[in-house]
């Protein structure tokens, strides 16, 4: 089974809530040979595609980002159509920093199938030894919508307000403790 990890890539808004915004590392679609870690799940072909052998009996199915996003140019360059966008193919997550709570996420992953030289389909698909074909590509996720993240706001900013409160009212009864103790 593999683990993903994402970092976090600072903050972003969605109807005046700041959320802590969150991506896939760029290391999770690298072959083995442009990091090691990745060698337990059998990716030696190019980066950008991650190996789904192991898992589907010897199926040549491989996952990517949508339209080879982050992945070697030669997984994209011979195909037509394909233009791989961040802002439209990247995963994330926001999530509300101090609850946790995630108000938006996109998980986008594409379908591909490797297909070789030696295969008995259309010889015509395959370019060199092997070519990516991409099936399809999906997203799954959602958003907040603008009355759920005003609701979350006005309750959030009361509690908030009220930790600091007690926080900085602990603070001051804690100081004459602290004096008198050191005295």
């Amino acid at each position: 089974m593999r683990t993903e990890t994402w970092r976090s890539l600072g903050s972003v808004q969605l109807y005046g809530l700041s959320l802590s915004h969150f991506e896939r590392i760029p290391e999770t679609f690298l072959n083995a040979m442009s990091w090691s870690p990745n060698s337990k799940y059998y990716m030696y072909g190019p980066s950008g595609v991650f190996n789904m052998n192991p898992t589907t009996a010897g199926a040549p199915i491989h996952i990517s980002q949508p339209h080879f996003l982050a992945g070697q140019s030669t997984l994209f360059s011979s195909l037509t159509g394909l233009s791989p966008d961040p802002a439209a193919h990247a995963s994330f997550f926001d999530f509300e920093p101090n609850l946790g709570v995630p108000l938006r996420a996109r998980n986008r992953f594409q379908m591909n199938l490797r297909l070789e030289k030696g295969m008995s389909l259309v010889p015509l698909l395959v370019r060199g030894e092997y070519q990516y074909l991409p099936l399809w590509w999906i997203e799954i996720g959602g958003e907040a919508d603008q009355a759920t993240a005003q609701s979350l706001k006005s309750k959030l900013v009361g509690v908030v307000q009220a930790c600091f409160v007690i926080r900085l009212l602990m603070s001051m009864a804690a100081l004459p403790l602290f004096c008198y103790g050191i005295g």
